[in-house]
Order: structure tokens, then sequence, then C-alpha cells
């Protein structure tokens, strides 16, 4: 974030994501790709120039959001991902989709990419990446 009032200032309040520590909320974030089922739980972001589902919830919580983009116009997925741990004060409010699980494990604020049976890669405090197997 380079600019704190231009963040404070925007309907998602960044800034206070960006400042986790003090605020205590959470730096972590899920998107989803694709319209959210039930968007009645969602308001639309469009700032960006493409329709953003945000889910409201508690700030503890990681930010849940949906990116609307077309199935056409989706990237194929870079890694077989098998699981996300999301660890975090508050759970986050999952829309239905079709993917990996994700599991909440409550705590300090750290998201687990889980790829494989390899060891745990930590990458920063806040993320560590459990490798494909041998």
């Amino acid at each position: 974030m380079h600019d704190p009032a231009e963040a404070a200032a925007n309907p998602l309040r960044l800034d206070r994501r960006a400042a986790w520590a003090e605020t205590g909320a959470s730096p972590l974030g899920l998107a989803f790709l694709g319209r959210p089922d039930d968007v009645a739980e969602f308001w639309l972001y469009d700032a960006l120039g493409f329709p953003i589902w945000v889910r409201e919830g508690d700030q503890r919580a990681p930010l849940v959001f949906a990116l609307d983009v077309p199935p056409r116009d989706r990237p194929p997925p870079p890694l077989a991902l098998r699981e996300l741990a999301v660890h975090a004060p508050v759970a986050p409010s999952l829309p239905a989709y079709d993917g990996p699980p994700v599991r909440h494990v409550p705590g300090p604020h750290r998201l687990e990419v889980v790829l494989g049976d390899g060891p745990l890669l930590e990458i920063t405090d806040a993320l560590a990446i459990r490798a494909p197997g041998p």
C-alpha cells in the first residue's frame, strides 16, 4: 500500500488489513473465480472494471471475494492445489465452490498452501507452502 489515505477512503478498507498488527484485521484474503451462488451475502465492488463480489464479515477473518470472470477467460491453475489451511482468530465465511478444501485453524494469521506431501517451506511468518513430494 503506497497511499494510506486512498486505502482508507476505499470501501474495501485495505488500510486496516495492511496495518493488521495494530488493527487485528486479517492480512489474508481468499479469492474465488466465478459469481457466487448467493450474491445477497456479498456486495459488488466494480471500481476495477470487472465485478468483484465481496463477502461482508468480521475483519479478523480473511477477506473473501469472488472474481466474476467468465469460465472462458479463466487461466488454468498452475499447480494442483490440495488444500488451504487458513490460520486466523475467526474462520472465513466461504461461498459454495468446487475445489480443494479450505481448513480453518484457530490462531494467529497464517496461510498454508498444500500442494503435496513434501516439506513445508516457510516463505514468511504468514505464508508457508507444502511442496509436492519426491
